[in-house]
């Protein structure tokens, strides 16, 4: 794989919208009006990301009638543990409250 394969895919982790999908959809599949109402973001907004991640193969999309319901790839979940596990040893060690691990909302345990 070249550069820009990796730089797409690791730039949906970092995109902070896509980011919030991905991290609202940990713990289960949702329709759209649940993602917006988790991450607080424009209906739009999160319409358009959305697009992107199943593009990408992040996320997964089913209809029931004429919702769309999305939940993360099972393919992805382990990457999202393995990442998850580190950050939560990387805040242990680490002993410098302007620490960017130990500031985030989405990884307090």
């Amino acid at each position: 794989m070249n550069f820009d394969t990796y730089h797409n895919f690791f730039g949906n982790f970092s995109n902070s919208t896509r980011l919030g999908i991905i991290l609202s959809l940990r713990k289960g599949p949702l329709s759209v009006n649940d993602i917006v109402e988790k991450t607080g973001e424009e209906q739009s907004k999160v319409s358009h990301n959305l697009g992107r991640l199943v593009k990408c193969g992040i996320l997964d999309v089913k209809r029931d009638g004429k919702r769309r319901i999305y939940s993360v790839n099972e393919e992805i979940l382990p990457f999202l543990e393995l990442a998850e596990l580190h950050i939560k040893k990387c805040r242990k060690r680490c002993t410098n409250e302007k620490c960017l691990f130990r500031q985030c909302v989405h990884y307090k345990d």
